[in-house]
């Protein structure tokens, strides 16, 4: 098991401020608790950000603001998205 939360958050504090992850072979590599753990570091990273990956099963619907960051999961997709608000075209 790779802490991968740990190590996304780690990158966004150095010199990443974008990913994108397509991993739709593996989409089950984010837990339930990692999700809840990205969702609540990155937007207190102090950057404006955009972080885009499969979240397969974890929410339904998900959608609100938080510091600044629209944090939203497509249900028919399942992905998880976590971005500054300065950002929501990307």
């Amino acid at each position: 098991n790779v802490d991968w939360a740990s190590i996304f958050v780690e990158m966004f504090s150095g010199r990443l401020n974008k990913l994108r992850i397509s991993n739709f072979g593996h989409p089950k590599y984010l837990t339930r608790g990692a999700a809840n753990m990205l969702k609540q570091r990155l937007p207190e990273v102090g950057k404006t950000i955009v972080f885009v990956s499969p979240c397969f099963g974890h929410f339904t619907g998900l959608s609100y603001e938080y510091n600044d960051y629209s944090i939203k999961v497509y249900p028919f997709s399942e992905m998880l998205r976590i971005k500054h608000v300065s950002r929501t075209s990307e």
